[in-house]
């Protein structure tokens, strides 16, 4: 998964609060909610997470469209698996699609 050909994952993770300064990097927290932007471009997902008792927000953006509604949909249905897990099906869909191959 990619945006202008860097790496989007994983996003930068910012305190919902005003009074959380820090900002967080890497795969931390537990997913609470996925959100696709309805504002064009419609290439973006807003991403919630909870980190020792705070909420963090991130977003990932991506090249295409379709790739952002993949991975939506793919963060929807599949709430409870690991982030890594997620991306590495993403990446998998989209070389099988590249190549014309059948997506299970």
């Amino acid at each position: 998964m990619c945006y202008r050909g860097v790496s989007n994952w994983p996003p930068a993770w910012v305190g919902r609060d005003a009074k959380q300064s820090q900002k967080l990097g890497g795969e931390i927290g537990i997913l609470k909610n996925v959100i696709q932007s309805k504002m064009k471009p419609l290439n973006r997902l807003y991403l919630t997470i909870e980190h020792e008792g705070e909420e963090y927000l991130g977003a990932l953006l991506f090249d295409d469209q379709f790739a952002c509604q993949r991975t939506y949909k793919l963060r929807v249905t599949c709430p409870s698996r690991r982030d890594s897990e997620i991306e590495a099906d993403a990446v998998i869909s989209s070389l099988k699609l590249l190549y014309q191959l059948p997506v299970p």
